[in-house]
């Protein structure tokens, strides 16, 4: 039993609790402001500022350093049991013999350019690695490979190491540290390696590699991860003569080989295939591919064959180049000599408007930066969205945010704002890569405003009072009325409630306030930033009617009588008004007999035996204010009243006297004036 009540006890506390806490988090002073974020991560945003030296095109949603330019060649292992190796111009469409390779170039033969000065091959059918130095026109051995790379056997570069698969029916995946000029494993590929196996880098953490004959095997490699995942399948089987290339963007391009002429594009983000136009003819032995890190995809048919193609990205077509300088077989091999990055590049971001004043909160960003490379940004913000001077998060234009981190405070209660990245590399065979970047704010919260409206329904001891919010600072505000009975000394108040914002009213009823008295009062709204208040303006409740009306007995005479009454509560004058028949229906209806601050009157020149009703009202002066109801009384007078006409044996009429006499004397003034007019006549004959 103890312990259910307990129980229940603890249920009621922990209501009480969540309860009190939901009051104090919705009631207060104000209520608190989210902050808005400011986010930049699509192509179209970040084409909206201006860009220097940065590249948005070739990876969509990336902001990267740009080229020097577009690579205008190619370079190709002829293979074949031969050492030719030959440099593709495509600004002429020409082929060109370089040094040949160390030695003959059989099964397994590869290139992989470093984005620099490099290109490093495999020989194939042996253990054998080199390096060949573009600007030196000229080859040199490196550290043997760990094992016989043959059929299968294919390299690409990553971040300063070349990566590696063996091959001929190995698992077998190696990394050549530059650098050290070293080799060492790395985790096994989930299967073995034969022909038509490929590799290729996308620039940044990740390897794709194909396994082999007969399969739809793809895999990826997570270099930070140092681990395998199986991705999507091809859209149907590889074979030899397979081959990979990325696009520097978000795309591989591939042959499948396997005398098909079949020609797909892998959507990294989406993990998905796209067949695309097929090649101009079958593909095998020697097959090949290379991407110019822009417009077009180069390809080798190899198949023992001087074909060499030019796949166009936008127009989905192929076309025939420049064929090889000799047939391309089994060893054949591919890759672009990409002009190095820009060192710097800027993007000046487009103006974002906040809408008001605010305080700036953070910036962050996402980036993939190798090493030696780096993104940087400034900060400017105005309130004339034209005056820019950009600054670090110390407020100087000399130093720069580079992490995320709270914006320099001199920033605040401005409206506009841009950003500006930096991006910078030591190494131009690498970029950094800009993907996002997001700025809050919170709106500054200014002095609210409101006005006061006259008052309604304004009664003996109540009213509602009025006011409208004409600025709420940024920010919901509470209100208020003050009221007192002397001007500008409030000692009442409603209390503060409610969540306005601009142009929203608001009102508040008012109740124990005094018949017939002048009230003063005034809106007041108010946010974290303060309290406001509107004009003063004042109300007039209304009186209570007269109280107790009596009719003293003996004052009550034939043509007189005395009235007496109380006063209502705040009344400054009685109006008292009389009528026969019955009670006045209005303030202007009947006899008007007394308006005045008495509370007596002595009503004369009335008629006996009469009875007649009276009805008294209170007012107050100030706004004409007058009571709501009134009191009545009924007094008749002493004697008799008129006789009325008695009739005989009929109908009495009422008579007109001037219309009954007017006849009569008329007939009168014609005899006397016929009268005289005889008489002179007779003293003129008797004369």
């Amino acid at each position: 039993m103890q312990l259910n009540i307990m129980k229940r006890l603890s249920l009621d506390l922990l209501r009480v609790l969540v309860i009190a806490a939901l009051f104090l988090l919705y009631s207060g002073a104000g209520i608190a402001q989210a902050d808005d974020t400011w986010t930049q991560t699509g192509q179209a945003e970040f084409e909206s500022g201006t860009l220097f030296q940065v590249d948005t095109a070739s990876s969509p949603g990336d902001v990267k350093l740009a080229r020097a330019g577009g690579s205008n060649h190619a370079y190709a292992l002829r293979g074949r049991n031969s050492r030719s190796f030959w440099r593709y111009d495509a600004s002429t469409d020409l082929w060109s013999y370089l040094a040949q390779v160390p030695g003959n170039v059989k099964w397994g033969g590869a290139l992989a350019y470093d984005g620099g000065d490099y290109i490093y091959a495999f020989q194939g059918n042996s253990s054998s690695f080199w390096r060949y130095d573009i600007a030196a026109y000229s080859w040199a051995t490196l550290a043997s490979l760990p094992g016989m790379v043959k059929e299968g056997g294919a390299i690409t570069y990553s971040n300063g190491y070349i990566y590696a698969l063996q091959g001929h029916n190995t698992k077998n995946f190696w990394r050549y540290d530059i650098s050290a000029n070293s080799w060492a494993p790395m985790p096994s590929t989930d299967d073995y390696i034969k022909e038509g196996g490929a590799l290729t880098s996308d620039g940044g953490n990740y390897i794709y590699a194909f396994q082999c004959v007969s399969t739809a095997i793809f895999w990826r490699y997570d270099i930070a991860a140092n681990t395998w995942t199986l991705m999507a399948d091809t859209p149907d089987e590889v074979g030899y003569g397979a081959a990979l290339t990325y696009d520097g963007s978000n795309y591989i391009y591939a042959f499948r080989g396997k005398y098909k002429r079949d020609f797909w594009r892998y959507d990294i983000s989406a993990n998905s295939w796209t067949s695309k136009a097929p090649a101009p003819d079958s593909v095998e032995w020697g097959g090949a591919l290379t991407c110019d890190g822009g417009s077009y995809v180069y390809a080798l048919r190899g198949r023992c064959t001087w074909d060499f193609w030019r796949y166009d990205v936008a127009a989905n077509s192929w076309t025939w180049q420049k064929h090889a300088p000799s047939s391309v077989a089994y060893g054949g091999a591919l890759t672009s000599g990409r002009v190095p990055y820009q060192s710097s590049g800027t993007l000046t971001s487009s103006a974002h408007d906040a809408g008001g004043a605010v305080d700036f909160g953070t910036v962050s960003w996402t980036v993939t930066a190798p090493a030696g490379t780096s993104v940087k940004f400034q900060i400017a913000t105005n309130n004339d969205n034209a005056t820019w001077n950009f600054a670090g998060p110390d407020g100087a234009p000399w130093t720069y945010y580079t992490s995320s981190q709270s914006i320099w405070s001199g920033h605040d209660g401005d409206r506009y704002i841009k950003y500006k990245a930096y991006l910078d590399t030591t190494d131009t065979c690498k970029t950094p890569v800009l993907h996002d970047i997001s700025i809050t704010c919170t709106p500054q919260i200014g002095m609210p405003a409101a006005t006061t409206a006259n008052a309604t329904l304004v009664e003996e001891t109540t009213a509602t009072l009025h006011g409208t919010v004409t600025n709420d600072g940024g920010e919901p505000c509470q209100y208020r009325f003050e009221y007192g009975t002397v001007p500008g000394s409030y000692t009442n108040d409603t209390g503060w409630t409610g969540s306005k914002t601009t142009g929203q009213s608001f009102s508040a009823d008012t109740t124990g306030l005094t018949e017939g008295t002048k009230y003063y009062f005034r809106a007041q709204v108010k946010n974290t930033a303060g309290t406001h208040s509107g004009s003063e303006l004042s109300l007039l409740t209304k009186p209570n009617p007269p109280d107790d009306t009596t009719i003293e007995p003996e004052s009550v005479g034939d043509t007189q009588v005395t009235l007496s009454w109380n006063k209502g509560e705040g009344a400054w004058k009685t109006m008292v008004r009389r009528k026969t028949g019955d009670f006045p229906v209005d303030r202007d209806d009947g006899v008007l007999v007394y308006f005045d601050t008495g509370t007596s009157f002595m009503d004369t020149g009335l008629t006996p035996g009469t009875t007649y009703y009276y009805r008294a009202w209170s007012y107050v002066s100030g706004s004409e204010q007058w009571s709501d109801w009134s009191q009545d009384t009924i007094v008749t007078t002493s004697g008799n009243p008129p006789d009325s006409p008695v009739a005989v044996g009929g109908t009495v009429f009422s008579v007109n006297k001037a219309q009954v006499l007017t006849p009569w004397l008329c007939l009168l003034l014609v005899i006397s004036l016929a009268t005289g007019s005889i008489t002179v006549r007779l003293r003129r004959r008797i004369k």
